[in-house]
């Protein structure tokens, strides 16, 4: 299995759920085997921490475009959104969806509005972010907890020791 930046927060454990790619399973190619899919295995959906959003360089630190800059507030902000937007596809107790948040960069900064590098998280808004989650009952996993059955072409949360279905 591989994640991808896709820009979209949700991945579907069915890979049903994107309106304008429509989809009914997780398979790798499409029915006629020409074509990948766009959402399977190898492509898990996911958004990237990012607090420069566009046509922007971080080596450069420059945009070359249309560019969005976002403050630790913003931040958690779109954190919330996005972790919150599984809640309309999971209901009665079944997983449906599930938000995958990528960080690549932790710093000291008071705020990621200090940093050139669009990918940086600050370590106060990473605590932020945590706590938002445990406070809101949120069960935290590592991509480790996904699994792909082979014959049902889908994604599922493995079961592990510390009980999550």
């Amino acid at each position: 299995m591989a994640r991808t930046d896709s820009g979209f927060p949700l991945t579907f454990l069915q890979c049903n759920g994107l309106k304008n790619h429509p989809q009914t399973d997780c398979n790798t190619y499409t029915d006629d085997g020409k074509k990948l899919t766009f959402d399977n295995r190898y492509s898990i959906k996911s958004w990237t921490h990012r607090h420069i959003d566009g046509s922007y360089s971080s080596e450069e630190g420059v945009c070359a475009g249309i560019c969005h800059s976002y403050n630790n507030a913003q931040m958690f902000q779109r954190f919330v959104a996005d972790v919150n937007s599984q809640l309309q596809y999971n209901k009665n107790g079944v997983i449906n969806a599930i938000p995958i948040v990528i960080y690549h960069n932790f710093v000291t900064y008071p705020d990621v509005t200090y940093s050139k590098d669009a990918a940086d998280t600050t370590a106060n808004l990473f605590d932020q972010e945590m706590k938002y989650l445990h406070d809101n009952g949120f069960k935290v996993l590592t991509m480790n907890h996904l699994g792909y059955d082979i014959t049902k072409n889908a994604l599922y949360i493995r079961n592990n020791s510390s009980g999550i279905p």
